[in-house]
């Protein structure tokens, strides 16, 4: 745009199309020019600002003032319909622009009717479907050799009609900007199309995401023994202000907490295991889909074997040495002795273990076990 001009467009119109006029305003002043005609032709990347007269100017402001506003536009688009032929105002703003020197800047825009539509070639009694400003034709009519083209939208349509008159502003074949246009368009479409599926996947993610989940939790025992009971126990998870409850009993089975908010998945919590027998767990961990609890057994209540030492007499004997497997102990003075065994080295195959008690007290085995191997009186088992 040259420096002494402030707007870019002054839009002339009727208030019975200003719908059109705001129309053709908006489309003009967000109209982005592709970057290779914007260095080439114009200092500015977009077709603005663009004055609507209607819009910027109160009512009864002086004529004076308005002429400012032409002087100042670059262009006058004028909306040419029926009732900007019998517009004076519009008339007038024609006028001024032309007496200006400027006729080759004034660009009809014609949204319906048909220009030069004269009646007997009286350029004042126009058919009802004229669209031109009095002062336009009968300037046109007095001066053929200058008559100017108007871009029609009936003819083109609205797209093609905006961008024949950003064409006719740049000086740009037609062509090359509706194929810009058009391949931008193209680009928005995609792009449009793009987003689209990109925010359905959004929605998509987070409806999955919020769906609650099933949590699988599997107890594994460190040191397993089948020949050891278990009995039933329970596990607690701390969800916040919610609290889950479920009992164990079996370990080969996992147990399932159904329906967790999703909101709890990958968050910590707090777990808590018991059972008879094990050690209590009370942990936080981060929730999964899946956990696998490890599990130990307490050696005080399974790996610790009691045992009695008693004569023919059923009397205790003390200070008698017992072995288990490779593991050895005393009597206590009650006759009592007690072994760790681990449980790992516990075996089913043993029905029970042999009390040898030390020769250097007792000569034979026959006085601690009178009936021999097959009867043994003295208690061993295992609690």
């Amino acid at each position: 745009m040259t420096n002494e001009k402030k707007r870019y467009a002054f839009i002339s119109y009727n208030h019975k199309d200003v719908k059109w006029a705001k129309w053709l305003q908006e489309k003009l002043e967000s109209y982005k020019l592709p970057s290779d005609i914007h260095n080439e032709f114009e200092d500015s990347r977009y077709l603005r600002p663009v004055f609507r007269d209607k819009t910027d100017l109160n009512t009864g402001i002086l004529a004076n003032e308005l002429r400012k506003e032409l002087e100042e536009s670059k262009y006058l688009v004028v909306i040419c319909s029926p009732n900007s032929a019998q517009s004076a105002w519009v008339s007038d703003e024609v006028k001024a622009f032309i007496e200006m020197g400027r006729l080759d800047f004034i660009i009809p825009f014609i949204v319906s009717g048909t220009p030069h539509n004269y009646k007997d070639r009286d350029c004042n009694s126009p058919y009802n479907d004229e669209c031109y400003p009095i002062f336009l034709r009968q300037y046109t009519q007095q001066h053929p050799e200058l008559e100017l083209l108007g871009i029609s939208t009936d003819e083109v349509g609205k797209e093609k009609a905006f961008i024949r008159v950003v064409s006719r502003m740049l000086g740009v074949s037609f062509d090359v900007l509706w194929k810009r246009h058009e391949r931008q368009k193209r680009n928005r479409k995609i792009i449009t199309c793009v987003s689209s599926i990109f925010f359905v996947a959004v929605l998509i993610l987070i409806w999955l995401y919020n769906q609650p989940f099933d949590l699988k939790i599997s107890c594994l025992e460190q040191e397993k023994n089948q020949n050891l009971p278990f009995v039933d126990g329970n596990i607690v998870l701390i969800l916040e202000n919610d609290t889950l409850k479920d009992s164990i009993c079996d370990l080969n089975h996992a147990i399932v907490f159904k329906n967790i908010p999703r909101k709890y998945h990958n968050q910590n919590i707090k777990l808590h295991f018991s059972a008879y027998g094990y050690t209590k767990i009370d942990t936080t961990l981060n929730l999964k889909s899946e956990i696998t609890l490890p599990i130990y057994r307490k050696t005080e209540t399974y790996g610790l074997v009691r045992g009695v030492v008693i004569d023919s007499n059923d009397n205790p004997v003390h200070n008698a040495q017992v072995n288990i497997m490779e593991y050895t102990t005393k009597t206590d003075k009650t006759g009592c002795f007690s072994i760790h065994v681990p449980l790992a080295k516990q075996n089913s195959s043993d029905i029970g273990y042999i009390a040898i008690v030390s020769t250097d007290k007792y000569k034979t085995e026959e006085k601690v076990y009178p009936e021999g191997d097959n009867n043994i009186t003295n208690k061993i088992y295992i609690q």
